[in-house]
């Protein structure tokens, strides 16, 4: 496809991301490969904006993406890249800017300060601190490009110029731990020939008494069934003895006056 791009534009403030990374840098090339087998080299970083800069940019995405998509750039379903992102999708960006997009060029990039100066990324010898980091304020001269080639379409944001402009936050977007809040937690190393502070002596921790293993729950041991004793068999109640009648006066004798008395014995 033809060479489709917008005029360029100075926008800021902006801060600045990824600028020297493994796979971005103002500074050090990354090495590429053409579809024709040509090798060259990227130089670019992330920045990051609010909606006063967004405003001042879309107008002049969308026209080189109509020229150049015309059936597809309104599309937001198209299978197109887009240049501005809105932080949610970045993570490390969360709470720290609205939007972001990411820049690039074939050629090292002119940085300077204010007073168009070039700028060389060396740690300040009394502060240990570089002049561009993650998170420093800057203002950048960007134009925007179509593209079609290795199975990619869309439109991208071109740098031609960071112009240094002011200090803020520094941010680990790496993920990894702060250093400096490592280093300002260890304390001042003593003088030379002291002994070392030594850690403080901490008591062992109290060992529980050894407890008796848990005993199973005392029950009674069985008893033998009762079985009843044998009752005697029911008696009879004692029957009065049964007295003889008196024996019948021999015959022909006379019973006395008074009444007949038996013999004795009898």
């Amino acid at each position: 496809m033809q060479d489709i791009q917008s005029e360029t534009i100075t926008v800021g403030p902006v801060r600045l991301a990824y600028i020297d990374s493994q796979s971005t840098s103002l500074f050090t090339g990354h090495k590429k490969t053409a579809q024709n087998g040509d090798q060259y080299e990227t130089y670019g970083c992330t920045l990051m904006f609010n909606d006063d800069v967004r405003q001042q940019i879309q107008p002049m995405i969308d026209d080189v993406g109509r020229k150049a998509f015309p059936q597809e750039w309104d599309n937001p379903h198209a299978q197109l890249k887009r240049v501005i992102h809105v932080s949610a999708e970045k993570p490390q960006f969360n709470n720290v800017t609205q939007y972001f997009c990411s820049t690039s060029t074939n050629y090292p990039p002119k940085i300077i300060d204010a007073n168009e100066n070039p700028i060389v990324n060396v740690a300040d010898p009394m502060t240990g601190k570089k002049p561009l980091y993650d998170g420093v304020v800057a203002y950048v001269n960007i134009f925007f490009k179509a593209f079609n080639q290795g199975g990619g379409r869309g439109v991208g944001c071109k740098l031609n110029v960071v112009v240094r402009y002011a200090d803020d936050t520094e941010l680990n977007l790496g993920g990894g731990v702060d250093t400096a809040s490592v280093v300002a937690a260890i304390p001042a190393a003593p003088p030379a020939g002291a002994q070392p502070p030594q850690a403080p002596a901490v008591a062992p921790a109290p060992v529980a008494p050894p407890q008796a293993a848990p005993q199973a729950p005392g029950y009674p041991p069985p008893q033998a069934p009762q079985q009843a004793a044998p009752q005697a068999p029911p008696q009879a109640p004692p029957q009065a003895p049964q007295q003889q009648a008196p024996a019948a006066p021999p015959a022909g004798y006379q019973t006395p006056a008074g009444g007949w008395v038996p013999p004795v014995g009898q």
